[in-house]
């Protein structure tokens, strides 16, 4: 060896090998799906922990840019991520079209819209840290299974079934009525809710339910039995009847008249009640085996002014309905929890005044009694 020769050390060796095999998976991503492709990152990434650094440190580029941003949002746990796309001023069309492109949408978009994303991307790298190798596998896992579930219902009920499921919110935003006439003509969209929910209730503790579980996904699935059940016993107009019923004002003498022509209506009701009364309690009772998943790991050193403000709301425990113990139920509805928890374990009708209490407190919080209830037997479990 000459005097010039310099040792290379480990980490130049990594490095080396880390660019190896970055450059591999950029040739590769012809041959890979947004879904392969983002997985194929996340594991490179987990594999090279200085990743972000020595991209950072690299000469600015659509590619550079590329692989920070597979790296940052690999920091964020899976399922519902709104959050912090929103606290970094990040559109989730804009996220969507990153990961559609394989990253090729930072070299296509305009100056402007660039530079939006990537201020947003750099102030999330900043306040989050890398996963821990535990959080990490459970993520992995979690993200995993997700995939599985999203194959089998594109096997299942068609390629655009994802497309379908993101028509029916937009439409749900404007109009719900619109929204449920759109489920009936797409019967698919309810049979890809109810496999998610039958996984979820199968594995409440799998890593499946605890980051894409929701009891919303369980009410979903219940209530799409209900209508089922309600048109195969009352005939496939008894919604028409029953929205014709309720655009009649409350208490009038249209609507008596118009229910006393149409006793279906007293039909619809009985089978609604069994059926909320089934819902309630599967709910209270998958509710209360669903656990929460590891969260996003912060840092909080060497951050600018808007970096402490995103730091600062995405860590603040802002606590929810869904989060109440029974004594918090108490507190806001001021009286104790007989009534409740006689209906819950010995199946005894809730008297008047409760229910009239709990129909305020429901209104207040903007869901229904039954919801209330639902969240009560859970803090009860």
């Amino acid at each position: 060896m000459g005097l010039g020769f310099k040792a290379r050390n480990q980490l130049d060796l990594q490095i080396q090998k880390f660019d190896t095999e970055r450059i591999t998976l950029m040739n590769n991503r012809i041959n890979l799906s947004p879904d392969q492709f983002k997985a194929a990152w996340a594991e490179l990434e987990q594999k090279y922990q200085f990743a972000d650094l020595v991209m950072l440190s690299r000469r600015s580029g659509w590619e550079r840019d590329t692989s920070y941003v597979y790296h940052v949002l690999g920091r964020l746990p899976p399922g519902n991520k709104n959050d912090y796309y929103e606290s970094a001023g990040l559109s989730r069309e804009m996220i969507d079209a990153f990961y559609q492109s394989k990253g090729d949408a930072l070299g296509e978009w305009q100056e402007a819209d660039i530079r939006t994303f990537m201020d947003g991307i750099l102030n999330l790298g900043a306040i989050l840290q890398t996963p821990d190798d535990a959080t990490q596998a459970e993520w992995d896992y979690a993200s995993g299974q997700y995939s599985q579930y999203i194959d089998t219902i594109e096997q299942l009920f068609g390629a655009d079934i994802q497309d379908k499921i993101n028509m029916y919110y937009q439409i749900r935003e404007d109009d719900i009525d619109v929204s449920y006439a759109y489920l009936e003509l797409h019967p698919e969209i309810t049979d890809a809710w109810d496999l998610k929910a039958r996984m979820i209730e199968a594995m409440p503790g799998s890593p499946f339910a605890m980051y894409y579980g929701s009891l919303s996904s369980i009410r979903s699935f219940y209530k799409g039995q209900m209508r089922s059940d309600i048109v195969n016993k009352l005939g496939d107009g008894i919604y028409t009847v029953m929205n014709a019923y309720w655009d009649l004002p409350k208490g009038s003498n249209e609507r008596r008249q118009y229910r006393r022509l149409h006793p279906e209506i007293g039909s619809y009701y009985d089978i609604w009640d069994d059926w909320n009364e089934i819902i309630n309690r599967r709910i209270i009772a998958i509710g209360g085996m669903l656990q929460v998943g590891q969260p996003a790991q912060f840092r909080d050193t060497n951050l600018s002014f808007a970096q402490q403000s995103m730091l600062v709301s995405l860590s603040s425990s802002k606590k929810t309905p869904s989060d109440f113990t029974s004594l918090d139920w108490e507190k806001l509805t001021g009286f104790d929890y007989s009534a409740v928890t006689s209906w819950l374990y010995n199946k005894q009708e809730i008297s008047f005044d409760a229910e009239q209490r709990l129909s305020e407190v429901a209104e207040e919080l903007d869901m229904s009694l039954n919801e209330l209830l639902q969240l009560i037997g859970i803090s009860l479990q």
